[in-house]
């Protein structure tokens, strides 16, 4: 049995129409039946909404091996920047009550990041796993933000006065500050960290 046979499974069992599962995971119906059918991939964002909404057990829907439904699932999943660009990266399962309780938020609005660089040394380094929250995309309130310029995403540290520019943490970098402009978009506020010790 292949994922989308499983997708269908999942749907009968929770006893929704393919229109009501659809509409509850904000996609259209005709793509949902293309998944259950096997002529389309789930894509990240379906099977995000399983594990996450639906408490599908991520192992059987992957290889239908285990419980179908967790009983009380203590995790969600956040999804890699990176998923829509490289699909070896898919997901980073985080403790519910970290973003319940602790970060107040909801998880289909945060993504991972792994910083690239040291710019932001000693407050993040390269390597450091980073949590972003994309509903916190407000560039009127200083703090650290992830951007992005063309195809490049950065961390910087966002500073209002004496105008709208961002820096780097890491004082040993020579090249100072760069204005905030239009050619620059942020993609959320940096919420958590976490760094191999």
């Amino acid at each position: 049995m292949g994922t989308g046979k499983r997708v269908k499974e999942v749907r009968i069992l929770l006893k929704l129409k393919q229109k009501e599962m659809a509409s509850q995971m904000k996609i259209s119906s005709a793509y949902l039946c293309g998944v259950e059918s096997g002529i389309k991939q789930a894509n990240a964002s379906v099977i995000f909404t399983l594990l996450n909404k639906y408490n599908v057990n991520s192992q059987w829907l992957a290889g239908g091996t285990g419980e179908i439904f967790l009983e009380k699932n203590n995790c969600v999943y956040i999804k890699s920047i990176y998923v829509a660009e490289n699909s070896q990266e898919y997901n980073y399962p985080m403790p519910k009550y970290l973003i319940e309780e602790k970060l107040k938020t909801q998880s289909d609005k945060l993504i991972i990041y792994e910083a690239r660089t040291n710019n932001m040394s000693p407050t993040i380094d390269k390597g450091d796993i980073v949590l972003i929250d994309m509903s916190d995309d407000n560039t009127e309130k200083e703090g650290m933000y992830l951007f992005k310029r063309e195809d490049k995403k950065f961390i910087k540290r966002l500073v209002l006065i004496p105008e709208k520019h961002l820096v780097n943490d890491n004082q040993n970098l020579v090249y100072g500050s760069i204005l905030l402009d239009s050619s620059i978009s942020c993609i959320g506020r940096v919420v958590w960290f976490s760094r191999k010790i």
